[in-house]
């Protein structure tokens, strides 16, 4: 119990650090994530179908010369939770009843979001859930997040009029 400081994760979004505080029936662990890259966050606004199969995302169209959208400031800054577990016990969930994570943005159960690139969300544990363990043991904390990212690049460059020779 305690502290996790995390290193560079390949993703320009990161889980970088983790606070863990056990009390006498609970574990509460508060995950910081932080844009470490040089672009934006964009919110995951997926489109889904009929099945609940994913067709598109909102704010990819939005930046899709074709899509005719332009970006809103509320799209910025906005990292999707898709599952956050320890070992087999799911923290986070999609139904509210069962969530056992906050705070979350807008009234959502899933959205986190940056201040300064930075933002966090803490879950909560029973004890009782991880069954009759009498000894201390290393367990995975799985993190599962979704977000769209955005990165350009720019290079001046001079047009010369090319003069025909005679």
């Amino acid at each position: 119990i305690g502290s996790q400081k995390l290193s560079t994760q390949g993703a320009p979004v990161a889980v970088t650090k983790i606070d863990q505080e056990a009390a006498t029936n609970k574990i509460r662990f508060k995950i910081t994530i932080k844009n470490v890259g040089d672009g934006d966050v964009l919110n995951r606004d997926e489109i889904v179908d009929g099945n609940d199969k994913i067709i598109g995302d909102i704010i990819l169209n939005k930046c899709s010369p074709l899509g005719g959208g332009q970006l809103d400031r509320k799209d910025f800054d906005k990292v999707k939770v898709t599952g956050i577990k320890v070992g087999d016990v799911a923290l986070w969930s999609n139904v509210k009843a069962d969530n056992k994570c906050s705070p979350f943005a807008d009234g959502t159960q899933d959205i986190i979001r940056l201040f300064g690139g930075e933002g966090f969300v803490i879950c909560t544990m029973d004890i009782t859930e991880l069954g009759d363990v009498q000894s201390a043991y290393t367990t995975p904390l799985s993190i599962d997040i979704s977000y769209n990212y955005r990165s350009s690049i720019s290079k001046g460059i001079s047009i010369t009029k090319l003069t025909a020779i005679s």
